[in-house]
This record gives structure tokens, C-alpha cells and sequence, in this order.
């Protein structure tokens, strides 16, 4: 499945990962929390749920909240599935946090 990856002081990365919550897990490191967005129809942010209780590294700013650790931008269907996000999602994200 297609997401898209942004590190704490790196540039957004398009990477293929496995449809599983282990290798979601280990991209945010630990515990995942699923943030809905309002960037794209159901496009959600996923992070790190402990994050910033172990003061994970500040990443970019969402709102009013700041997103710490590792982020991954992931569409998801009707029944709650995660699906590869598109490519008008990806550039979508790309022209809000650049």
C-alpha cells in the first residue's frame, strides 16, 4: 500500500508498506493514534499515540497542535480499511505543509 512518510526535518517520502498494523507501527515506532484530516476526503494522519509523553522530536505544526515523531498520511474506505492514498491526495498535502 501506498502512504506517504514525513520524519521530523525531512521532506515527505512516498513509500510501499504492508496493509498490517505492525508495519504501520513501525514506522510511527510504537502505539498508533489515528488522526482524521480535513485536507482530503478520508485521508488520516497517523502517529505515534505516546509521542509526545516520550518527547518524541516536534515534526510540523496541525492546527493548533503540534504532530511529534513520524506521520503517515493514509486513506482510508467506508468500512475503515486502510487504502494506498492518491496521488491528488499526495500533492494535496505536499502544498499544505510546504
Amino acid at each position: 500500500m501506498k502512504v506517504l512518510l514525513k520524519r521530523p526535518n525531512e521532506k515527505f517520502e512516498e513509500i510501499e508498506i504492508e496493509n498490517t498494523l505492525k508495519a504501520m507501527q513501525s514506522l510511527v515506532n510504537g502505539y498508533i493514534e489515528c488522526i482524521p484530516t480535513d485536507i482530503s476526503d478520508k485521508l488520516f494522519m497517523v502517529v505515534n499515540e505516546e509521542g509526545k509523553l516520550y518527547d518524541l522530536e516536534p515534526n510540523f505544526y496541525y492546527y493548533t497542535d503540534i504532530i511529534v515523531g513520524n506521520a503517515v498520511f493514509v486513506r482510508v474506505d467506508n468500512n475503515g480499511n486502510w487504502k494506498s492514498i492518491s496521488n491528488k491526495q499526495i500533492d494535496e498535502i505536499k502544498k499544505i505543509f510546504w
